[in-house]
């Protein structure tokens, strides 16, 4: 688990791998170059990358999602990966790090959390 507090505007990356938590004092703003990344390795929880914001978080830019160590999800499942207290806008562009795959991610966006639904991809 990675803790940051009073982080700046993200205009870089923020990655989470499979079974990693980034946890955030404060608010946190995605600006339209930054890119958080988060990985799924499984069905629980705590076998995905996730993000968590004490604060209000503003979304733009890019959210990339990826699967690891051979999981592949099934069309149907969702991912609570997102967390916050509250949130204004959306992420502009969703990747799916893994196309070939079959299926890819619909986020969608809650005033405390972003799920990802799995789609036919």
């Amino acid at each position: 688990m990675l803790s940051v507090t009073n982080f700046e505007p993200n205009a870089g990356r923020i990655k989470a791998n499979t079974s990693g938590l980034v946890s955030l004092s404060g608010d946190f703003t995605n600006l339209p170059s930054g890119e958080v990344a988060l990985g799924i390795g499984g069905t629980s929880s705590t076998s995905n990358g996730r993000l968590a914001i004490s604060g209000s978080a503003a979304f733009d830019g890019t959210l990339s999602v990826s699967t690891t160590g051979g999981f592949t999800p099934v069309v149907g499942q969702s991912y609570t990966l997102l967390l916050f207290a509250s949130t204004t806008g959306s992420f502009a562009t969703v990747e799916d790090e893994n196309p070939t795959d079959g299926v890819t991610f619909s986020p969608i966006h809650s005033s405390l959390d972003v799920t990802l639904n799995v789609v036919a991809g």
